[in-house]
């Protein structure tokens, strides 16, 4: 598999946003929160696709919120594989939402740290949701 993010792997629908958000589970932490949409799929449409947020309201200057959303782009990147094979293996498609909660700029390995921790509770809840669907 490759170490890139994919335009595929971008989530631009206006409706599957929306549906992300009013349908879908969160995961609350600091500095990143993740909110994330489980559902079934066929084999060839299985798979995860992201988006990034960061709030103007939290991060007023741009350049900083660019730099954010740079960094939570490459945690995921250098860290999706566990969860891209478990959504191919379980044929399932996951939606995802990180958002920035912090009002400054954090650090790399801070950002990391918490996307592997949501990433990692994510397995877990795609596991429990194939687990239900065979049943």
């Amino acid at each position: 598999m490759k170490n890139t993010l994919s335009a595929k792997e971008r989530l631009k629908s206006k409706k599957a946003i929306e549906q992300l958000f009013k349908k879908g589970s969160r995961l609350k932490g600091f500095p990143v929160a993740l909110s994330y949409f489980i559902s079934s799929a066929p084999l060839e449409d299985a798979g995860v696709v992201i988006m990034v947020s960061v709030p103007k309201k939290k991060v007023k200057k741009a350049v900083h919120r660019n730099k954010i959303k740079r960094q939570l782009r490459e945690a995921y990147r250098t860290q999706k594989h566990s969860l891209v094979a478990a959504a191919k293996d379980s044929k399932l498609r996951i939606h995802l939402a990180f958002v920035y909660q912090g009002d400054h700029s954090s650090n790399f390995t801070e950002i990391s740290e918490k996307i592997k921790q949501h990433l990692s509770r994510l397995i877990t809840e795609t596991e429990k949701h194939h687990e239900n669907t065979i049943l």
